[in-house]
């Protein structure tokens, strides 16, 4: 099971714990870029890749503004058992893979 976002908008991690919501407004009011949920106008636009083979729900898009809102991301992932995978720009056949949290 990956990280998922049940239909009340709660956060679950990859061992089926929940992420409390408080801890997600904590770690969003400390980026400098933005969060996206699902239900958020953003988020159809957001979790779409260029390959639409690929069909992904992402639990949460965090919009990183920042190395350090990179850091802050992969941080609270990794606290709350989160499956985790980082988009960047470029041209590469890796920066364009997928964003599936799985290599």
């Amino acid at each position: 099971m990956g990280s998922i976002m049940t239909p009340d908008r709660n956060l679950v991690s990859v061992s089926g714990k929940a992420v409390e919501e408080n801890a997600i407004r904590k770690f969003e009011a400390r980026l400098n870029g933005y969060l996206i949920r699902p239900g958020d106008s953003e988020y159809e636009t957001a979790r779409h890749v260029w390959n639409r083979a690929f069909d992904k729900y992402p639990a949460i898009i965090v919009r990183c503004a920042s190395a350090g809102d990179v850091q802050r991301a992969v941080e609270f992932g990794r606290c709350n058992d989160l499956l985790t995978a980082v988009r960047g720009g470029g041209h590469s056949s890796l920066v364009n893979r997928p964003v599936t949290g799985e290599w």
